[in-house]
């Protein structure tokens, strides 16, 4: 049930009110086109009290349902304005697509989209007729092995499934010597025992290559009828296995060197092959540090590069059991002042790599390392 309405009032004048003001009726249809305001049908009566009258009604006709009061009112203006305000309103994403088709935004991109398309089915073409060339060829060659297995047993043969293996090895190299690209059925050269097999289903041209060729790429000085160069080609399919056993050393002897090699920046940086670490100076100091940890030093912020340098020059339990001027708090156990030149040396090296950062900075913040040190051994005894 609709809360409001926009009512047309006997005098021509629109009020958008309550529908609790409609005598007679609970359920109420919403009126979906502008009706006729000068015909005598379709009034209904309204409630529409005064303070002489507290019952008195009125002719009205409804324009408009809707549970929006503010939504109602700008109906009425709309309506008062000569709109149209049955009519559905479009989205603003639909209003904005049709401009840019009157504008012809979107033609670019529509053709950008066929192109696309097309591009992504020659590829889907070209896959499946690479799928179709190769199931073909692998058909051909099991359908081959088949026959070439039903055959009386070679002197190849005899040696066992080693030999069995490279010569199929090889029929597979000579395979594109006799493979026609327009053809789906991919062939092969063999010997002229296999030859006679295929000749009662297909012929020299059905094979993809003539007469003249076949001759040609037969080897009449060979025992076997095989192609030239099979002698080499055997031997060398024979070596294979020794070859990639080499190359699979080799490979792994690079990738544990790479894996055993530093990082460029630190291995620039070594100038000692034995193993020794080397060491930074402080600001030109005697003082020195590990040049390897120094440069990892968190410098975001100068406090924090002020504590890690502490740290690894004193130590955490150094600066636990140490103050900046050996004076401890009141009540608890001495302090051992921390070493005058190794603190000038931190607040030298810190106000390098800060330069807006004061003496005192640094010296608080040194004094602050202590305190967390010592606090954090003080509860590391008590657990």
């Amino acid at each position: 049930m609709f809360k409001f309405a926009v009512y047309y009032l006997f005098d021509k004048t629109l009020k958008v009110e309550s529908t609790s003001v409609i005598l007679g009726s609970d359920q109420f249809t919403q009126v979906a086109s502008q009706p006729d305001l000068d015909d005598d049908a379709n009034w209904i009566e309204i409630k529409w009290p005064t303070r002489k009258e507290t019952n008195r009604t009125v002719p009205a006709k409804v324009l408009l349902f809707g549970d929006s009061y503010k939504e109602l009112v700008s109906k009425k203006n709309l309506f008062l304005l000569g709109k149209d305000i049955w009519a559905k309103e479009e989205s603003r994403g639909v209003r904005m697509k049709k401009k840019m088709c009157e504008t012809d935004v979107v033609k670019p991109k529509t053709s950008q989209q066929a192109e696309q398309t097309r591009i992504k089915e020659a590829a889907r073409d070209q896959v499946l007729q690479n799928l179709k060339t190769c199931l073909s060829q692998k058909r051909a060659l099991d359908t081959q092995d088949h026959l070439y297995s039903s055959e009386n047993e070679s002197p190849q043969r005899v040696h066992g499934g080693k030999r069995a293996k490279i010569n199929k090895a090889a029929r597979r190299v000579l395979l594109p010597l006799a493979s026609s690209p327009t053809s789906d059925d991919a062939t092969s050269i063999g010997s002229p025992q296999r030859h006679d097999i295929f000749q009662d289903h297909a012929s020299d041209e059905e094979l993809g290559f003539s007469q003249a060729q076949r001759m040609k790429l037969m080897d009449d000085n060979t025992g076997h009828g095989m192609a030239p160069g099979m002698n080499e080609i055997m031997s060398c399919l024979h070596d294979l296995p020794e070859m990639i056993k080499l190359m699979r050393e080799c490979v792994e002897c690079v990738r544990a060197l790479m894996s055993s090699r530093e990082t460029p920046s630190f291995a620039a940086s070594s100038s000692s092959v034995d193993g020794e670490i080397e060491m930074h100076p402080l600001a030109g100091s005697t003082v020195t540090v590990s040049k390897r940890a120094f440069l990892r030093l968190n410098r975001s912020r100068m406090t924090i590069f002020a504590q890690e340098l502490a740290v690894l020059v004193f130590t955490k339990e150094g600066l636990a059991q140490s103050t900046l001027t050996g004076k401890s708090r009141k009540g608890g156990p001495p302090k051992t002042q921390l070493d005058v030149d190794k603190v000038q040396a931190i607040t030298d090296a810190v106000l390098l790599e800060f330069r807006q950062t004061t003496v005192s900075d640094v010296r608080a913040a040194i004094r602050r390392k202590c305190n967390n040190e010592q606090f954090s051994q003080r509860n590391t005894h008590h657990a």
